[in-house]
């Protein structure tokens, strides 16, 4: 079975929003990282080579 995605009721992608709000406050999720949450770029590099490997 594929995992589904919650949605809204139109469809949409329930995480949509809260990226898009991402998008306009901070212009990206790696900006709102740093900004609000005191993820450092070095952080980021070492979380993403775990992850995205």
């Amino acid at each position: 079975m594929t995992p589904q995605p919650l949605q809204e009721a139109d469809g949409t992608p329930f995480l949509k929003g809260a990226f898009d709000e991402i998008d306009a406050k901070w212009g990206s999720v790696d900006a709102y990282l740093e900004k609000e949450v005191g993820v450092t770029k070095v952080d980021l590099a070492r979380l993403k080579a775990l992850y995205l490997e």
